[in-house]
């Protein structure tokens, strides 16, 4: 790679523009650090799918939804949990008490950046929800949510993008990609707009590249000899059924997060749930895969959300990412590059859904192009066997959830499982220049503990000397 002649440095890089590294880069605002934050996809304001448009997905590299400022969280459905049971482990690196503190100041971010939306804690119903889910050996996750929605979240994305624009400190680089992470010298190399080549150096770095950067990630980490550890991943799918089955739940919690373990003894949980909601494509580099949205003002009359189940691998076995994205391809191919949908009843009797038995369904899809197929050939059968035997337990608190009118997309992965070796403060034991945080680094797993992961770092950078 040619570089340019003129070699730059900032105290601080923030490598990604997700939303862990813009809480960060919030708390850094008019300090006394020089600050780069740099972003592979396009800025927010540019942040255009045209499959709105044309109804089609052109497969933009990056894709529009996962990548650019905000990350994915800018189009996802925002929820903000408040529990420590969900959302990642940062609570075993900073313990309770800073958690809490950390929680609050989290919610706080998101309500001065325009967050209007009320918390749902589901009171005497979620109790009662959680005491009917012990009955069938599963277990609901209490806690308070506020909800987001897709088109509040990206409102407050843009409101925290128009201040870090008018900050003196901060520069913001966009459609840039970093090539090299070298955390023995101090220095990243990226390319600019795919021509302009630059070495920066710093004295800090902090890396947040979010799932779709967890392989590249690694590879980083391998070439500095930074330890990262591999241990699980979640594979699934995403249910879409009648809202009718799931609105007196989602009514008083919104969202209903529940655990089942299968007779294969496969920990199953939902995920996600989108009452009215819309399922929708998101590409990654190298494949597609599915998720959910809900716009606070455009409601259908269906609910979706995701189920997973979560693969847990020994030695001599250490490459989850790669496994899932293996699942990731065989859908794609079966589907023609697309999402693969099909009925819950023709999985249960072992056959392909077609395009004329999507037809029969008393409900209209919400994502249109999903191609029919056959889920059995895509998912080991223990997968397949958990997945079956949860929606038929759900039934029992969720009546018709496993009816003739409940659709299963795939595939919902969640790339999450390699946990990079940080110490308490999050900072590379072998280099305490660096620090990674976000859901790339294997610590948080969703927008909360994301958040809380950057506002525990810049407290670290503006603290240290």
């Amino acid at each position: 790679m040619v570089l340019d002649k003129i070699e730059e440095y900032y105290d601080v890089i923030l490598v990604g523009g997700g939303i862990a590294n813009i809480s960060l880069a919030l708390q850094l605002i008019n300090s006394d650090k020089s600050v780069l934050l740099i972003e592979l996809g396009k800025d927010i304001d540019k942040r255009v799918c045209p499959k709105h448009n044309i109804g089609t997905c052109v497969s933009c590299n990056p894709c529009n939804i996962t990548s650019g400022f905000s990350g994915a969280g800018c189009f996802s459905d925002c929820k903000l949990t408040y529990s420590s049971e969900v959302g990642g482990n940062l609570i075993d690196y900073i313990g309770a008490k800073k958690f809490e503190e950390l929680l609050s100041r989290a919610d706080d971010m998101f309500i001065s950046h325009g967050a209007k939306q009320p918390k749902v804690s589901g009171g005497d119903y979620a109790d009662k929800l959680a005491y009917n889910c012990l009955r069938y050996g599963m277990k609901l996750i209490k806690g308070d949510i506020r909800h987001l929605g897709t088109d509040g979240s990206y409102e407050v994305m843009t409101n925290i993008r128009s201040k870090i624009a008018n900050s003196s400190n901060i520069t913001v680089l966009c459609k840039t990609k970093v090539t090299t992470i070298n955390c023995r010298e101090n220095f990243i190399e990226c390319v600019i707009n795919k021509s302009e080549c630059r070495r920066i150096h710093y004295g800090k770095i902090c890396v947040a590249v979010g799932r779709s950067g967890s392989d590249w990630l690694r590879s980083q980490c391998i070439d500095n000899d930074i330890q990262v550890t591999n241990s699980s991943v979640d594979i699934g799918v995403r249910v879409e059924c009648p809202r009718s089955v799931t609105d007196e739940v989602t009514d008083h919690l919104y969202e209903f997060k529940i655990v089942n373990y299968s007779s294969s003894d496969n920990k199953v949980r939902t995920f996600c749930v989108n009452p009215g909601g819309y399922v929708v494509q998101e590409n990654y580099e190298d494949c597609v895969c599915v998720n959910g949205h809900s716009l606070s003002d455009n409601k259908c009359l269906n609910t979706n959300f995701a189920l997973l189940v979560s693969c847990n691998f020994t030695d001599p076995f250490d490459e989850p990412i790669l496994y899932a994205k293996s699942i990731c391809h065989l859908s794609n191919m079966l589907a023609d590059g697309k999402v693969m949908v099909q009925r819950l009843i023709d999985l249960k009797n072992k056959k392909r859904s077609t395009k004329s038995r999507i037809a029969r369904l008393s409900i209209t899809p919400t994502l249109q192009d999903a191609e029919p197929g056959d889920l059995r050939y895509v998912f080991p059968a223990n997968v397949i066997d958990s997945i079956i035997e949860t929606l038929d337990n759900l039934n029992n608190v969720l009546p018709g959830i496993n009816g003739t009118n409940t659709l299963l997309y795939s595939p919902e992965v969640k790339f999450y499982s390699s946990r990079i070796a940080v110490n308490k403060y999050l900072q590379s034991f072998s280099y305490p220049n660096a620090y990674f945080i976000g859901d790339s680094s294997g610590v948080t797993h969703g927008i909360m503990q994301s958040v809380m992961s950057g506002l525990y770092v810049a407290e670290q950078i503006i603290n240290s000397k």
